[in-house]
């Protein structure tokens, strides 16, 4: 019953316009989608991890990593606990020419541009966040690939529930 009118309200879902449609098809398929991208970026976690383990930084940031290992600022900006949204609002660090955000673009777009003073800047006031973290930065491989879990869980609970890549 409606509040005002007393009377029966219907309310019309535009069922069309969802994501993902209506049909079970459409909806596998949406599932298929977001679970694909989320397979890939889970794999280039772990390939930055790989890559860092091997060069014993992972979670002491510098400039030559930086430089040299595509996904690594993202990387210590999920250790450090930033979240993508909180990440938009950070005032400048110090030393950087650029947002954060605009580095962390860059350094996934064309890290080549990047200036040297930016990834020490950069460098330095990651490490201050990992070090500020209560206990300090995490200290084993493992706990560094739980900071990001969300892409990583994902894809261990759908192999549990028995789905196959």
């Amino acid at each position: 019953m409606g509040r005002e009118t007393g009377r029966s309200e219907s309310i019309h879902v535009p069922w069309d316009s969802l994501i993902g449609g209506k049909t079970e098809e459409s909806w596998s398929k949406y599932g298929n989608r977001k679970y694909e991208k989320t397979r890939l970026l889970a794999a280039k976690r772990i390939q930055v991890l790989d890559t860092l383990i091997a060069l014993e930084a992972t979670t002491d940031c510098s400039a030559t990593v930086l430089a040299s290992v595509p996904g690594a600022a993202s990387w210590y900006v999920a250790l450090a606990g930033f979240a993508s949204n909180h990440i938009r609002n950070l005032k400048t660090p110090e030393g950087m020419s650029t947002s954060v955000s605009s580095f962390l673009k860059k350094m996934e777009s064309r890290p080549e541009k990047a200036s040297r003073a930016d990834l020490d800047a950069f460098s330095g006031w990651i490490n201050s966040a990992l070090q500020a973290l209560p206990g300090g930065p995490p200290n084993s491989p493992m706990t560094c690939l739980y900071a990001h879990s969300d892409e990583v869980g994902h894809l261990i609970r759908r192999k549990s529930a028995g789905y196959s890549d």
